[in-house]
């Protein structure tokens, strides 16, 4: 196991460090210091729940690290769903591309149910990941996907044992 994480080691660093025909790493930290804006909504929960997940974010990407704090609506869930979750990770470019983001992070979280005053909270953590695409000055599309523990399974069942969630989110959002 030892000598599998040394040779995985050499080999991120191989790539970080190697060069393209312009002299700079073919992997590098995003560099920019922005807001952003975005909605953004899971395409399968929507279909399957037969409903309409809607959330809004607010992001702060900075040269080497982003931080996000988003709320998401969810309806057609029994009892109705709200989450308050933060995000906190790293963004990088891959070959010199200022037009596409790569990110991974960690975030963690509250989810609500029975309504948003009023109702049960339960925490949830997870990691996520996704692309961004700029387009002109100041859009961006982009996909996250996230895989989150989500303790508000208790809502309905009591031995639930696998609170692990998978979900994806399709984002459209503002630079400033």
């Amino acid at each position: 196991m030892k000598t599998k994480v040394t040779i995985l080691l050499l080999l991120l660093t191989l790539v970080m460090t190697s060069q393209n025909s312009n002299n700079r790493p073919l992997i590098q930290f995003w560099n920019g210091e922005y807001f952003e804006f975005a909605f953004f909504t899971d395409p399968v929960a929507s279909v399957k729940e037969n409903g309409f997940l809607i959330g809004a974010e607010i992001q702060l990407v900075q040269d080497w690290f982003y931080v996000r704090t988003s709320i998401t609506n969810f309806d057609a869930l029994e009892s109705g769903y709200w989450d308050w979750i933060t995000g906190l990770g790293t963004s990088l470019k891959l070959f010199n591309n200022d037009r596409l983001r790569y990110y991974a992070g960690g975030q963690a979280g509250l989810i609500r149910r029975d309504g948003l005053i009023g109702g049960e909270t339960y925490p949830t953590v997870g990691i996520e990941a996704g692309i961004d695409l700029y387009l002109g000055k100041n859009l961006v599309i982009g996909g996250r996907v996230i895989r989150n523990y989500r303790s508000d399974f208790d809502f309905w069942e009591t031995n639930v044992e696998d609170y692990w969630v998978n979900n994806g989110h399709i984002r459209v959002g503002w630079t400033w």
